[in-house]
């Protein structure tokens, strides 16, 4: 303000925590929901915070708030993927994706309760080894996508769901292929109750371990006899 006694403009210091724009971190983490999650347009953003909170924003402003966040964003970020590429397994997918009206690609790798999204032009190999880092020593878990396959087969595992749709197929299709399809489906039912016991604190993974070592075999025999049917 203009002090008349110092016949001069003079500046208060902004006090600690208060944002050097006009917006607050609080609407800012909204705005970037309502962008990012929700994926409104920007113009829709402005007339939203209009009609409910009362708040005038520029589309424009819109704009410099996701920017503003992405760059609060990027250590967390960061970390994140850190987390993913050190973990001891990852499930890893992509889906198809719209950036800009062009064709692009959503990744999404999961470890634990950790989860990084990543969006590509490219549905390549070469982007699961930016991921995970092309040393990544754990379990990687995926369906069979192609852009997979440079990974260590040994720890690589099949999305279950995947199989459990390849079992059933073998049940749909009929022949001796269906009596296959039922055996391996009632391994994968076994297996799956009483994994849900281990989440649920009902049984310990040793006894889980210990349950499934005659599933395994079981698995392998049938495995050996449909390799040895001439059908």
């Amino acid at each position: 303000r203009w002090c008349p006694r110092c016949k001069k403009w003079v500046h208060g210091k902004r006090p600690c925590g208060v944002s050097s724009g006009a917006f607050g971190p609080q609407l800012l983490v909204f705005v970037s929901l309502l962008t990012g999650k929700f994926r409104l347009t920007k113009r829709l953003v402005a007339a939203l915070l209009s009609d409910l909170l009362n708040v005038e924003m520029s589309p424009a402003s819109v704009c410099k708030a996701e920017q503003t966040m992405s760059a609060a964003m990027v250590p967390a970020v960061e970390e994140a993927r850190q987390y993913v590429r050190d973990a001891d397994y990852a499930h890893l997918d992509e889906t198809g994706w719209m950036e800009r009206l062009r064709r692009a690609w959503m990744w999404t790798a999961v470890a634990g309760t950790i989860t990084v999204f990543t969006i590509a032009r490219s549905r390549g190999s070469a982007v699961a080894k930016a991921i995970l880092g092309e040393d990544f020593v754990g379990f990687l878990i995926t369906d069979r996508w192609c852009g997979y396959n440079w990974a260590d087969h040994f720890l690589r595992q099949l999305c279950w769901a995947h199989l459990k749709r390849d079992f059933q197929s073998m049940v749909d299709r009929g022949g001796p292929g269906a009596v296959f399809g039922q055996a391996l489906l009632t391994q994968h039912k076994k297996m799956f109750l009483w994994w849900s016991q281990v989440k649920d604190g009902l049984l310990s993974r040793d006894a889980f371990i210990e349950r499934m070592a005659p599933v395994q075999k079981r698995i392998e025999r049938l495995l050996r006899k449909a390799e040895a049917c001439p059908n």
